[in-house]
């Protein structure tokens, strides 16, 4: 899940794959929604079976990414890779780069924002067991 703080009714899901962080693909969804997310706690879940992976935002399914497809023809091998192996979940409050709309974006820009703070209530982690 990505969220930029001066589009507060916007939420990104994206799975990042490819072999460095500058030669990479994604896949995923950006979707507007009809509520600023920074006035209240939601609920963020990813959902990753061996067969999908599903983004739900407060119970609501928003997006799913089927994993029956070769991510990479040539660098990946056989369908669903690498999201066959094992990942580290990372939660990270990241201010700046060219995230913000495809220009490079100030820090000093975030005090303009309705909330600036990265707010984590709870983390939750079940295993998938077949």
């Amino acid at each position: 899940m990505e969220y930029r703080g001066q589009r507060p009714n916007q939420a990104l899901g994206t799975l990042h794959f490819g072999p460095a962080w500058d030669n990479k693909g994604q896949a995923g969804y950006e979707r507007d929604f009809p509520h600023d997310f920074s006035q209240e706690f939601h609920e963020y879940t990813l959902d990753w079976s061996p067969s999908q992976i599903q983004w739900i935002i407060d119970g609501q399914v928003i997006h799913t990414e089927s994993l029956a497809r070769n991510f990479w023809p040539g660098f990946y091998w056989a369908d669903g890779q690498p999201f066959d192996k094992d990942f580290f979940i990372i939660l990270n409050l990241a201010v700046g780069g060219n995230f913000f709309g495809g220009e490079p974006f100030d820090p000093s820009e975030s005090q303009y924002w309705e909330k600036d703070t990265l707010e984590i209530d709870y983390v939750r982690k079940w295993e998938w067991r077949q």
